[in-house]
């Protein structure tokens, strides 16, 4: 059940969306007066390759709508799982998975790159857990407007990625045991839970069964 802060958000969302604006949440600037290691950002390079990367654009356009990762985020993510095939062997973890968009993203460009093996992406598909004292800005059950059933349509249906396998639950408390069963060892990894405690988490779990050269992305922290 949504609540009413919700549902008026998606309303705006929508309204929004039928003028081709999309409406993301902006992260504070950081404190200009905390040092000289921090200062606003100003950006004026103008140099874009993911907009002649072929494959990227069609893949980004097919899942933009199932992510809130920007296009900048998703061609790194793209360009990494690119350079992870150097690593001999290894499959690919993402935990925080909302509707299925850096997944697929992921699991697409492994195929093209040739990695054989399996992509898992896992989720609670019940919102943010684990928030506390470090995480202000997130509570239990954020981001909860998602299902498995979104992410299987979007893996499976319309994109056809056979080297994908979904999980739902608390990770790694109630999935870990069942991924380490099939994979022993990872190539990459993308983190997007939000969270101190479960970003903590998810590296206490994958840091030793990383191959030597491994990716570790987050998105958060």
């Amino acid at each position: 059940m949504k609540t009413p802060r919700k549902m008026i958000i998606d309303i705006v969302k929508l309204t929004f969306k039928k003028f081709g604006f999309v409406v993301i949440r902006v992260p504070k600037l950081p404190d200009c007066s905390l040092g000289p290691l921090y200062e606003k950002p100003n950006v004026l390079g103008t140099y874009s390759p993911w907009n002649t990367d072929k494959s990227f654009v069609e893949t980004y356009l097919a899942v933009k709508d199932f992510t809130l990762v920007d296009k900048y985020r998703c061609w790194v993510l793209w360009k990494l799982i690119e350079q992870s095939k150097k690593i001999p062997k290894g499959s690919i973890l993402e935990v925080g998975v909302w509707r299925g968009g850096t997944g697929a993203l992921i699991a697409k460009q492994a195929v093209q790159c040739g990695i054989r093996e399996t992509v898992y992406l896992c989720d609670t598909f019940s919102g943010v857990v684990k928030s506390g004292e470090k995480d202000p800005d997130y509570k239990n059950g954020r981001h909860d407007d998602t299902d498995m059933q979104t992410v299987e349509g979007l893996i499976f249906d319309r994109m056809n990625l056979p080297n994908v396998k979904i999980f739902r639950g608390t990770f790694p408390d109630e999935t870990g045991m069942e991924i380490e069963k099939q994979d022993a060892s990872f190539r990459f990894c993308h983190i997007d839970v939000d969270v101190y405690q479960s970003a903590k988490g998810v590296i206490d779990w994958i840091w030793d069964k990383l191959e030597t050269g491994g990716i570790v992305v987050y998105d958060d922290y």
